[in-house]
């Protein structure tokens, strides 16, 4: 395992705490998952493909036979999955420590949509996880030590204009646009709970924390949904090009296990034009979420509608 000096530096004992990580079968998730349990937490591992997750399950048990993890099917496209989920999660876990947004997807086939007229990208990547956050809330505002929410972006959503929530819903976009938009909707509503506004689905939250990250760019398993020769090609390519997945998810275990973080906290890799290294703290970008307020509120009616 590389970066235990890392881990062993910023990351306390975490033995006893509870974090549920999304997508946690590949890619960030995954090498969260690996670190997060190295120094002691135990992961609930949130995944749609079961058979994928026991097989990295055992990974990380091979490489550390004391590692505690739980898998819990979950399906970010799917509320009754979500809604599942949640029951589980309630009935075997009195309350949990941390909550890391990680799941997602980059290029499905172009027309699959999660309901009609959402294509699944959009939804997957922030209806999906909306609706989670929406419904988990309850659970996780406890008292005691805030339950920490750990969003995962994207540095794509930097190169998107702000834009109402409608308009992102337009059919006939590209697959990167879709994925950016999605990626943009999440600074949107980390904005929206990491300053307190009181938003319909999100009244009070006072013992739950928020923070935001986006890895650069690494070599993720989110390029098998590729053709696969460009999939071959991409993965190639980003392998030799930018920083390995395991750097890359340093943010999200930061975040996740750090004692030196604090509500609103958004990290970035380092180096330049923050495409790889370690993670460092940087201001909020507040030119890319004017109008977060109006966004979550149209959001949120969007939800309560087609979740009848």
């Amino acid at each position: 395992m590389r970066y235990k000096n890392y881990l062993n530096q910023t990351i306390a004992d975490l033995s006893g705490q509870i974090i549920v990580v999304t997508g946690a079968n590949s890619g960030l998730g995954f090498e969260a998952t690996r670190y997060l349990s190295y120094k002691g937490a135990t992961i609930v591992m949130a995944c749609r493909n079961i058979a994928k997750a026991e097989v990295a399950k055992q990974t990380i048990i091979n490489e550390n036979p004391e590692a505690k993890l739980d898998i819990i099917a979950y399906d970010q496209a799917d509320f009754a999955s979500i809604d599942a989920f949640i029951g589980q999660l309630k009935s075997k876990y009195r309350r949990i420590h941390a909550l890391v947004c990680n799941a997602g997807i980059y290029y499905p086939q172009r027309n699959l949509e999660m309901k009609p007229g959402l294509k699944l990208t959009m939804g997957t990547n922030f209806i999906g996880l909306y609706y989670l956050l929406r419904q988990i809330m309850p659970y996780l505002d406890v008292v005691g030590a805030p339950t920490r929410v750990i969003f995962v972006s994207s540095l794509s959503a930097y190169h998107q204009r702000n834009k109402a929530f409608k308009a992102m819903l337009k059919p006939n976009q590209s697959l990167f646009r879709q994925y950016a938009n999605s990626k943009l909707a999440i600074f949107h509503f980390f904005h929206v709970l990491a300053n307190g506004m009181n938003l319909h689905d999100f009244q009070d939250r006072k013992n739950v924390s928020f923070f935001l990250m986006h890895p650069g760019v690494t070599a993720t398993h989110i390029t098998d949904n590729f053709p696969n020769w460009l999939s071959r090609l991409a993965h190639g390519f980003l392998q030799f090009t930018v920083h390995h997945v395991d750097k890359a998810s340093l943010g999200i275990v930061t975040l996740a296990g750090a004692q030196h973080v604090f509500n609103g906290s958004y990290i970035v890799p380092r180096g330049i034009f923050e495409i790889s290294g370690f993670p460092r703290k940087r201001s909020f970008p507040k030119r890319m979420v004017r109008g977060s307020g109006q966004f979550i509120y149209d959001v949120g009616k969007y939800v309560r509608d087609i979740s009848k």
